[in-house]
């Protein structure tokens, strides 16, 4: 399922989410294959800023930690096609990772540390919210981190010259600024 927030949300919730929420009571100890359909791959293309979601598909497992916390984890799967930084031709990512989440409920999940946002040693935490996992909601966020930032084709090679702004000291940054001196 589909669905766009219009909660006013931060990051790739409030844009548009693959909805995958699970009851912890009816999923624990056995793995669970979930692939996203072509519309929900639209709809995850579009959230994550890439020309198409080619593949998404998702093996996880819960399992009880200690107390009423809960293990998540699993491994990601994910073919995107991008748009290449120098030429704008498209190109083809695939990757597969693995994550974990630590789910706690909601009253004992702690309130953000700015001393600590930069540790990324742990287990995310992730909330138990009367019982549900957004579990599409925290594979969308993973999917966003397997994507390059900068995709490049493997032959493309950015060369550009200035020809209105040559001069014999066209490579000399301090040249260009003398010459912007002399200028009225």
């Amino acid at each position: 399922m589909i669905q766009a927030s219009k909660d006013g949300g931060d990051g790739l919730a409030g844009v548009l989410a693959w909805t995958h929420d699970v009851r912890l009571a009816d999923q624990q100890g056995t793995e669970i294959v979930r692939e996203a359909t072509p519309a929900e791959r639209a709809a995850v293309a579009a959230a994550l800023g890439v020309l198409s979601c080619d593949h998404l598909k998702v093996r996880y497992t819960l399992r009880p930690a200690n107390k009423d916390r809960y293990l998540l984890t699993g491994v990601i799967d994910l073919a995107v096609t991008q748009a290449c930084v120098v030429t704008l031709e498209p190109v083809t990512a695939r990757s597969s990772e693995s994550f974990s989440v630590e789910l706690w409920p909601n009253e004992d999940v702690p309130a953000i540390d700015a001393a600590l946002v930069g540790d990324l040693d742990g287990d995310e935490i992730e909330p138990i919210d009367n019982g549900l996992v957004a579990i599409g909601r925290i594979v969308l966020e993973n999917a966003a981190c397997m994507i390059d930032p900068y995709p490049r084709k493997a032959d493309a090679a950015f060369s550009w010259v200035d020809e209105a702004g040559q001069t014999s000291d066209s490579g000399n940054p301090f040249a260009k600024l003398k010459e912007l001196r002399r200028k009225p």
